[in-house]
């Protein structure tokens, strides 16, 4: 299994962007299931649907592209369901909503950028590792092969190169 930088060797990822861009709009459009002027119930749906921005941001921590296709229409669908209520502090909850994803949106990027960084110093690390074992295994051959060329050169040093027995050396 190789790893590579910059993807995720994913087929589906354009389906699961599509599928996450939808999800987001649905949780948006939750907001205009209540009656408009049912100011409580819209609040308590708004604070469930803007909830689960807070979940998205930590489960799409590493990946930008899935944060902002369920923000975004999340926030929109959300927003203009608030706007369209006429009430002006729904339209004025609406507005801050669209302020807090841009603020959402810059804290997920800082975090994101931390995130990548990491799992890159993971990769590296694991690259290390990798290199530093495959030197260890070379090093180990080449340990083992000047140890049998020592032990030749010490075998010719004792012996007579024509019978092969002691010489000086090796009688003494």
């Amino acid at each position: 299994f190789e790893r590579s930088r910059g993807g995720t060797g994913l087929r589906s990822l354009p389906l699961i962007r599509l599928s996450t861009a939808v999800v987001g709009a649905a949780w948006g459009s939750s907001l205009f299931v209540p009656n408009s002027n049912n100011t409580e119930l819209l609040l308590f749906f708004a604070m469930f649907a803007f909830g689960a921005s807070a979940f998205a941001m930590l489960l799409t921590i590493s990946r930008t592209d899935l944060f902002l296709a369920f923000e975004f229409p999340l926030f929109l669908t959300g927003t203009i369901a608030l706007v369209v209520t006429k009430n002006d502090h729904l339209m004025s909850i609406g507005l801050m909503a669209l302020a807090y994803l841009i603020f959402a949106t810059t804290i997920h990027r800082i975090a994101n950028l931390g995130a990548v960084e990491a799992i890159r110093l993971e990769w590296r690390t694991e690259n290390l590792v990798s290199t530093l074992a495959s030197e260890h295994q070379l090093l180990l051959s080449v340990n083992n092969a000047y140890a049998s060329l020592n032990g030749q050169l010490a075998h010719q040093a004792m012996h007579d190169p024509l019978t092969g027995l002691f010489n000086r050396r090796g009688a003494i």
